[in-house]
């Protein structure tokens, strides 16, 4: 109920000062400056500020320096810059203080939440990127790739990628994200279909010299982006009308063909890259006719023209005729097979599989041959959405594959590098390849 000094309560009334419980030099706050209250906001700003470089600085070191290293080293200094402020005797020094522990304590729950994410995972999961997955390896890939970083492993590149250990192996986990099918390019895009596409939603891109790649697995997409020059150039320039094909433009055209095997199988990457080098040689020397055989095939290297070289090179090197004999059989093989594949019309895709298939060998120690059934799915699937009507299309692409191996590498070093290395074997050139590590420079 209002009395009668109501009206006078707030006459004369004036803060003159509000200091702490204990007295302290320099704590003071002053109401009856009016730039001290313009300093309060300008306080309350710089803490807001400090949030930036504290959120800059955890993502530029946390993959780096690691989230725990990086939750400990944020939570200390939080704690440190804390016990100072409860001593701090100036405003400068309170206010650095106070934009510190703001800086460190926005990393310290970056770090956290980042941990919590990963090692606690919701239990709901969907479609993440091409594969079903939890939310922690999802944020994990897309940080990855969107950061373009590169990881080392400690071990053997074989570190256990389950829940419990996931952490233990960046470099680990992000292979194994890779294995099973997660796409990159679906990171950079942003958003990507939830169902595979029917065969009508795959029109070739007009133009594409592989035939539309919108559709392809990320297995495929590898593999064409692998090539360092379509095989398929190199046919269209030797078959140009009126271009007389000589045996100089043969042996050229199918020195590029073999180089280029060897520069797609380096550029498969991370699957052939991360092998030892030891294992790549090996995958190589083994494989090195097959890819030759389906690269001229692709590329349509003239055959028709393969007698007539084998019989230039008896003429400059005669031999003995049972070896005589022996090699023209390699060389109607060679053309054998080169001619059924052409009969298949294989595209792009198609050929990119064979090839892998053909590469990752089983066989080789250190291969395990994910990558050999990856090929096959992945070529399974291409045929399944591309020719829906050629139910036995995939069984004829397969069977191709072990008749390759009748062709014998000593006919086809024979019958088009001798005149490029001599005697040198072709396992010593591809070795030599592989350690100079350095790329062609294709026209």
């Amino acid at each position: 109920m209002p009395t009668d000094l109501f009206e006078y309560k707030f006459i004369n009334s004036q803060v003159v000062n509000s200091t702490f419980l204990h007295n302290k030099e320099g704590c003071q706050l002053d109401f009856s400056d009016d730039n001290n209250a313009y300093m309060i906001y300008f306080v309350s700003f710089l803490g807001t500020l400090a949030v930036l470089p504290g959120n800059i600085v955890s993502a530029l070191l946390m993959d780096k320096i690691g989230r725990l290293r990086m939750l400990a080293g944020s939570s200390v200094m939080s704690c440190v810059s804390c016990f100072f402020l409860s001593f701090g005797n100036s405003e400068s020094a309170m206010i650095a203080l106070l934009c510190l522990f703001g800086g460190v304590s926005i990393a310290s729950w970056n770090a956290l939440d980042v941990l919590t994410v990963e090692l606690y995972p919701s239990d709901k999961s969907g479609k993440h990127y091409g594969q079903v997955t939890c939310e922690g390896c999802k944020s994990f890939f897309k940080r990855s790739v969107r950061r373009n970083l590169a990881y080392s492993c400690r071990g053997g590149r074989d570190c256990p990628v389950d829940q419990p250990h996931r952490n233990q192996c960046q470099y680990c986990r992000l292979r194994k994200c890779l294995r099973v099918g997660m796409r990159r390019e679906a990171v950079q895009r942003g958003r990507m279909a939830q169902g595979p596409p029917s065969p009508g939603q795959c029109p070739a891109v007009p133009g594409d010299p592989y035939g539309g790649r919108g559709c392809l697995s990320s297995f495929i997409s590898v593999l064409l982006r692998a090539e360092p020059y379509p095989p398929a150039r190199y046919g269209a320039r030797a078959l140009q009308p009126g271009v007389v094909v000589g045996i100089e433009s043969i042996c050229e055209l199918a020195a590029r063909l073999l180089f280029g095997a060897v520069e797609w199988a380096k550029g498969i990457v991370p699957f052939f890259p991360e092998l030892p080098l030891s294992d790549q040689v090996a995958l190589l020397r083994l494989g090195w006719s097959e890819l030759f055989v389906l690269n001229a095939a692709q590329a349509a290297l003239p055959v028709h023209a393969a007698p007539v070289l084998a019989a230039a090179g008896l003429h400059a090197a005669p031999v003995a005729a049972d070896r005589a004999v022996a090699f023209m059989d390699h060389v109607r093989l060679f053309q054998e097979q080169v001619e059924r594949l052409r009969v298949l019309q294989a595209d792009a895709a198609e050929f990119a599989c064979l090839k892998a298939v053909a590469l990752f060998s089983p066989g080789v120690n250190g291969c395990e041959g994910n990558e050999w059934e990856q090929a096959q799915v992945a070529l399974q699937e291409h045929v399944r959405r591309r020719h829906p009507a050629q139910r036995g299309r995939f069984g004829r692409l397969l069977l191709r594959l072990p008749a390759l191996r009748s062709v014998p590498a000593p006919g086809i070093q024979q019958l088009f590098f001798s005149r490029l290395v001599g005697e040198t074997p072709i396992e010593t050139l591809i070795r030599d390849m592989l350690l100079a590590g350095a790329g062609l420079g294709w026209p």
